[in-house]
């Protein structure tokens, strides 16, 4: 009896830890995030500059002026809010490993010209 009380609360103990490890954020560098589709020798429109907790969105390459922004962490949630062209945008991400965005286009506010985004669209760092 006390052998499998034992072992039960070994599993359990462990089942614990290993949860405890997976409730720590994942880590978001400064880089450039395209879309997890396209090589990483072939950048195209949308993709993501991260730096110093700031971003760039990328929409389209033609245009000078682009949304960008301060980043917000929750844990694994990552907000990107702007002021773009006189209102106020929030591209919501979750981070689900290292370095990789999954956009949610239900939290998300983006502008209308905005094409291309598609909801759960997963965004990856670039090795530069």
């Amino acid at each position: 009896m006390k052998k499998t009380l034992l072992k039960i609360m070994a599993v359990l103990s462990a089942a614990l830890i290993l949860t405890a490890c997976r409730a720590e954020p994942y880590s978001l560098r400064d880089g450039i995030y395209v879309p997890r589709q396209i090589s990483s020798q072939q950048i195209t429109v949308p993709y993501i500059e991260i730096h110093d907790e700031r971003f760039t969105i990328v929409q389209n390459t033609a245009v000078s002026y682009q949304p960008s922004g301060t980043i917000e962490r929750k844990g694994n949630e990552v907000i990107m809010n702007s002021n773009y062209t006189g209102s106020v945008y929030r591209w919501v991400f979750e981070l689900k490993s290292d370095n990789e965005l999954t956009y949610s286009a239900e939290k998300s506010e983006i502008p209308d010209n905005s094409a291309g985004w598609e909801d759960k669209m997963v965004f990856i760092r670039t090795d530069e």
